[in-house]
């Protein structure tokens, strides 16, 4: 009797272990039917995590080649649905009657492990040459999140999300993450490039006019979870065009009394003319904020200036007392102005991350003498939102399958920045099947959300060494980065893109800058990686080096560091 009872204890334990793991790990329901259309929702446990009935599986924006028609899939749910194990194959087939094509559609759910599921998206279609299209995804919560998060905000109030590492979600109680993630930029072809260098003779970065993946990731608003509309959004292939937009918004000029010193400024009005000044300067920079309400999206600020002083100018979302405050207007400072002539300064910015709430902008006198007077005078002040048209770009030609790559994950967590930072990076290194501790995986998630396509025009990669340098690609941060991940064909492309730009001496450049060129090739350590890279490329992956371009960028650092053949190296330049 003693022994069946013990077999009974243990068969009770090792039930309850069953039950406590299947309650600590996603779960996937096919749901639906045929005349509906299927789809698949998520559960951790028992918990209802994210649900598809309302958003169906994908949204679908496509047009031709000339952009002449355009048709919506929208709330895609499937015909077929087939569960083999852990992996889900919803599959269908889309008619577009104004395009006279359609497509055939799949949505793969697979399991990862108990807080990953990786979600693939596959198109395929074969009566067009080429057509292009957009297509979004989501994670919509069943009810109402305690609140939404984002990589850089962990109760973010909605709009669009563009931080420093692509990643938002939503909670579950307070003690229960949902998060969606998405593959490599070169791999599901985006970008998060929002700017590009300046012209000669300018200061600062500039929106460029045509932006892609602007809406990369987009959270619901207030109004949307008003509406029941608990959504955190992925949209792959959207271009916005901001040299046709759809319409201008010109914003109007808060009145001065509402205005905010910044370091002891002051504002007086006189015949249009506003005109900052203070007695005794506090800081380097004084000025005053314009409080706006300025919702995410493209503007053009105008203005004229007139002062002793160089001007600086910020947007800034809350008050603009930190450096986390700052959102647009990257390095615009110590603008040249003139104490005689009126200075025409015209600027573009991308600003996302408003949340619907206060964006100030920030003019400044700039360079100043602590203790000394300062005055900078400001006129025909315009700030004009540009409306986007909206069209796809990524390109679906016949016959040839593309697939987008999703992960989701549901975890414990608390609603705190550690907590969702520390997921988003884990988890996407998980779902990309990378093993390694922690940190390995945080430094691995970050370097592959660091890895773009260079436009719409160009798939060709950037390997982007912050979002602080974007959309820059340094040689030596590239090559470094290549050099820890072991991926052939990022190695091989990488390498590509630097012996493109080797000179006539052998030089090799510096910075790869998209929308702008870069002639900075000089005796630095960037031919010297070069080489390295090549050496690497052929031992680790047995890529044959282009010998004609390894002779003359060998030839070219002997005679910049070496001229005299003595061994004893000199450079021009820190290596």
């Amino acid at each position: 009797m003693k022994t069946k009872y013990n077999y009974f204890l243990l068969l009770l334990f090792l039930f309850s272990l069953t039950a406590l793991s299947a309650a600590n790990q996603i779960n996937l329901k096919v749901k639906g039917d045929s005349a509906a259309g299927f789809y698949v929702d998520l559960y951790y446990g028992t918990i209802p995590a994210s649900t598809q009935e309302k958003v169906g599986e994908l949204n679908m924006m496509v047009e031709n080649e000339d952009h002449s028609i355009r048709e919506y899939v929208r709330n895609w749910k499937a015909t077929m649905a087939l569960q083999n194990g852990k992996t889900i194959t919803l599959t269908g087939v889309v008619q577009l009657p104004k395009l006279e094509t359609n497509v055939a559609l799949k949505a793969i759910y697979e399991v990862v492990n108990n807080q990953v599921v990786e979600k693939r998206i596959e198109l395929l279609q074969t009566n067009l040459s080429l057509l292009y299209y957009s297509v979004n995804t989501s994670v919509f919560s069943p009810d109402s999140p305690s609140r939404f998060w984002s990589f850089d905000n962990a109760d973010n109030k909605g709009g669009v999300a563009h931080e420093s590492y692509p990643a938002a979600g939503y909670m579950i109680g307070d003690s229960l993450a949902v998060g969606l993630l998405t593959d490599a930029g070169n791999r599901n072809l985006w970008t998060r490039n929002i700017r590009r260098r300046p012209s000669t003779g300018g200061v600062g970065f500039r929106a460029i006019q045509e932006i892609c993946d602007a809406n990369l990731y987009r959270i619901a608003s207030a109004n949307d979870r008003k509406a029941g509309d608990n959504f955190v959004k992925l949209t792959f292939g959207e271009l916005s065009d901001f040299n046709h937009p759809t319409e201008k918004i010109a914003y109007k000029t808060p009145e001065t009394s509402i205005w905010k010193s910044y370091n002891g400024a002051i504002v007086t009005l006189d015949k249009d003319v506003y005109t900052l000044k203070g007695n005794k300067a506090t800081a380097d920079m004084a000025g005053l904020r314009l409080p706006y309400q300025l919702p995410d999206g493209f503007y053009t600020i105008r203005f004229k200036h007139r002062s002793n002083n160089p001007i600086s100018l910020r947007l800034w979302k809350n008050e603009g007392i930190t450096a986390n405050d700052v959102q647009g207007f990257h390095y615009q400072t110590n603008i040249p102005s003139s104490n005689t002539n009126w200075t025409e300064q015209e600027e573009t910015v991308f600003l996302a991350n408003t949340e619907g709430g206060t964006t100030n902008l920030l003019i400044a006198a700039s360079n100043l003498k602590v203790g000394e007077s300062y005055q900078l005078e400001v006129k025909d002040l315009e700030v004009i939102q540009s409306v986007a048209y909206e069209r796809a770009f990524h390109q679906l030609r016949s016959g040839e399958t593309n697939t987008k790559r999703t992960f989701i994950f549901v975890a414990p967590a608390k609603p705190m920045l550690h907590d969702v930072r520390l997921a988003s990076q884990v988890y996407l290194a998980d779902g990309l099947r990378f093993k390694g501790t922690t940190e390995e995986k945080c430094l691995y998630s970050c370097h592959q959300m660091l890895m773009w396509i260079t436009s719409a025009d160009n798939f060709k990669p950037l390997s982007v060494p912050s979002i602080n340098y974007a959309p820059d690609m340094y040689n030596r941060d590239s090559f470094w980065s290549m050099m820890g991940t072991y991926n052939k064909e990022n190695s091989e492309n990488i390498f590509n893109e630097w012996a493109a730009t080797q000179n006539s001496a052998g030089t090799i450049g510096t910075i790869i800058t998209p929308s702008m060129g870069s002639k900075e090739l000089k005796g630095n350590d960037a031919t010297l990686e070069f080489l390295w890279f090549a050496l690497v490329n052929k031992r680790q992956y047995g890529t044959p080096p282009p010998m004609d371009k390894i002779t003359k960028a060998f030839n070219y650092v002997l005679n910049e560091i070496d001229p005299d053949r003595t061994g004893i190296c000199s450079a021009r330049f820190v290596l």
